[in-house]
């Protein structure tokens, strides 16, 4: 279970970095993974910096079977809006990634409705 949480987090980071930068709300929810599974400060910038330079990292990232896909998307989602915006990119990375974990696009189309609910339901700040 450990290395499918690192891989999540690898791919987190391929969702921060796409547009070439991590925000700091894209990166509060990585440090929170990053810590959870145990990744060093250290690992965790390598992991962000390639997701940052390396056009090709995302495509390493998700070969292990996800046992949770729906929690697995519900987070990369969550990294890809937190910076207000989801790239065109990042939908073809999320993309790739519902398909390559199996999860369906019906479902991952559920997923990004439930999460729009929610974020309209939590009081403006």
């Amino acid at each position: 279970m450990l290395m499918e949480e690192v891989e999540l987090l690898r791919a987190a980071c391929c969702i921060a970095g796409l547009d070439g930068r991590v925000s700091e709300p894209e990166l509060r929810i990585i440090e929170k993974l990053a810590d959870r599974v145990g990744v060093g400060s250290m690992s965790l910038k390598t992991m962000l910096e390639l997701g940052r330079t390396d056009p090709d990292f995302y495509e390493q990232q998700l070969h292990m079977v996800q046992h949770d896909p729906v929690r697995t998307m519900r987070t990369l989602l969550r990294v890809a809006a937190a910076d207000g915006d989801v790239t065109t990119n990042e939908r073809v990375i999320l993309n790739y990634f519902t398909e390559k974990i199996g999860l369906g696009r019906e479902r991952f189309d559920a997923i990004v409705d439930e999460l729009k609910k929610k974020a309209r339901q939590r009081p403006q700040r």
